[in-house]
């Protein structure tokens, strides 16, 4: 059984703001040198048993 959660990809004005994001997380946090990357989950987590159907009705 396969375990998804559903993202998008950001674009336009967004994308843009992303980097300003992840610099601030990184400060606020103290992260340091990890990689910080933002995501937006729209729908999961979920489980199916047809991983190719699931893939092919988000696509």
């Amino acid at each position: 059984m396969t375990y998804s959660l559903v993202d998008i990809r950001q674009m336009g004005s967004v994308k843009h703001q992303i980097p300003n994001l992840s610099n601030h997380l990184q400060e606020k946090f103290n992260i340091g040198d990890k990689l910080v990357t933002p995501l937006t989950t729209l729908a999961g987590p979920f489980s199916t048993q047809d991983e190719k159907k699931t893939h092919r009705r988000f696509h």
